[in-house]
This record gives structure tokens, C-alpha cells and sequence, in this order.
């Protein structure tokens, strides 16, 4: 009875051991675990007032998730790369170009950042995210490629990539994105139609 009784007892603890180990979540230091499913009064890192929120946020760490009460969700902080083609820009001389670069982003990698991202972008494939990268982007390079004539966007593609950036990373901060790089490898005319008078 007394062995029986102490293997019983070791079952019982490894049994134990293995539930809280598969209920135990891991991250890298490139992700963030979101935790959703009970509310937590944190810290707002942006105003340092006492909120209410219904996810909590690990970064390059580990916690316990609860099952059936709680749900974790990775969110990656890796650099997504994207081409970038987007035609008919016109310029301030009235000339129609395509421009043609390549973009990259990734979720900041602060909790502020990963907050606005995780409310926002945690359902997303890299693509989707990608996607509506580019689709910020294009309102601040319009209005820049607008302002400036062809051949002066011409002669300074790094500066005209430069200008659109610090555009587009204001952008990008309201999901919690952030611009790592833009690069504008080709701006080409589009011949001009005359029309018949």
C-alpha cells in the first residue's frame, strides 16, 4: 500500500508538471505574446494612468496562459519587405509617372506600439500588413510627387524617398508600425496624350 500509494503520488505531481508546462507560453525577443480573455488594470505607458484592458502584452518572455479563460495570439516584430509600384502620380508640371521601390515596416517594439498593432494588426498575415503599408503610404507620396516638378524628382530620388518617409512614418504610428526603410529605385514618365483641338 505504501508504494502504491507514493507511485500514485509521483503520477500525480509529473501529471501536475506536464499541464503547467503545455500551459506555459514562451516568446523570443522578435514577438509578442497577446493574452486575451480576462481584463487587467495596467499602466498606460503613454499618459501612466490606470486602465482597464481585456489583453495583456509579453515581450521576449513567458507567462502563464489559463486554459479555456485565456487565449494567446503571437504577434511578430519582424521587418516585413514589400515592392512598391504605384503608377499615374502626377506631378506639379502636370506630367504622369510611375514609381516603382521598395518599402519595409515592422510593429514597434514598444508596448505602446505593440498595444496599438495588437488592437489592430493581430488577425494580419505579413502580407495583409504589407498591404495596408502600401496603401498608407501612397496618400503622402502622392501629395509630395504632387508638390515637386519632374525633373527636379528626377535628379533627387533619395530626397524624394527621405521626404515621403518621414510622411509615411507618421502614418504608420497610428497602428503601431513603424517605417525601417523606403527606397524609390526607379521614377518613370508616362508619355503625354496630346488632345485634339
Amino acid at each position: 500500500m505504501g508504494f502504491a500509494y507514493i507511485a500514485g503520488m509521483i503520477i500525480i505531481l509529473v501529471l501536475l508538471f506536464v499541464f503547467w508546462a503545455s500551459c506555459y507560453r514562451k516568446v523570443g525577443p522578435n514577438e509578442a505574446l497577446i493574452i486575451s480573455g480576462t481584463q487587467q488594470n495596467v499602466r498606460n505607458p503613454a499618459t501612466g494612468e490606470l486602465q482597464q484592458r481585456g489583453f495583456r502584452v509579453i515581450k521576449g518572455g513567458g507567462t502563464f496562459v489559463y486554459p479555456i479563460v485565456e487565449r494567446a495570439d503571437l504577434l511578430s516584430l519582424e521587418i516585413i519587405p514589400f515592392p512598391i509600384e504605384i503608377e499615374r502620380l502626377r506631378t506639379r508640371d502636370g506630367a504622369l509617372v510611375t514609381l516603382r521601390g521598395t518599402g519595409q515596416v515592422r510593429i514597434g517594439g514598444d508596448e505602446v506600439s505593440i498595444v496599438l498593432a495588437a488592437e489592430r494588426l493581430l488577425s494580419q498575415s505579413p502580407e495583409q500588413i504589407a498591404q495596408i503599408a502600401r496603401q498608407l503610404l501612397e496618400r503622402p507620396l502622392r501629395a509630395t510627387v504632387n508638390s515637386l516638378e519632374l525633373e527636379l524628382l528626377q535628379q533627387d530620388l533619395e530626397g524624394l524617398a527621405q521626404e515621403v518617409q518621414e510622411l509615411w512614418a507618421e502614418e504608420l504610428l497610428r497602428i503601431g508600425l513603424e517605417s525601417v526603410s523606403f527606397s524609390v529605385k526607379e521614377l518613370g514618365s508616362e508619355p503625354q496624350v496630346r488632345r485634339k483641338e
